[in-house]
């Protein structure tokens, strides 16, 4: 055996989730907190309609994958598949978000 610690169990899960916090430093303010990511029906819902918004926003047409990735993320949700649903939803907005000039 080496000479090296190692951790297991659940203290080296706790040592690996406490890793990435941070803390902030009196007088500074804490970044804007990132939003809680859920595989719901209602977060397809939610990204659905956020799609329509981007691509209704739009200048010029949305491109023909915008509606690709939108219908099919909608016929996933609505088929119980809800993970590969928002996979194509968010794609779709990505897609949207590029073609408007939006990072």
């Amino acid at each position: 055996m080496g000479n090296g610690f190692r951790f297991g169990g659940l203290a080296g899960t706790a040592v690996f989730l406490l890793a990435g916090l941070t803390l902030t430093p009196p007088g500074r303010t804490q970044p804007a907190a990132m939003k809680l990511l859920t595989d719901t029906p209602h977060y397809c819902a939610e990204l659905s309609a956020e799609v329509e918004a981007a691509r209704q926003a739009l200048v010029n047409p949305a491109p023909a994958a915008v509606e690709k990735l939108a219908r099919e993320g909608r016929q996933l949700c609505a088929l119980g598949e809800v993970r590969a649903g928002i996979i194509r939803l968010r794609r779709a907005i990505v897609v949207v978000r590029q073609s408007s000039g939006r990072s």
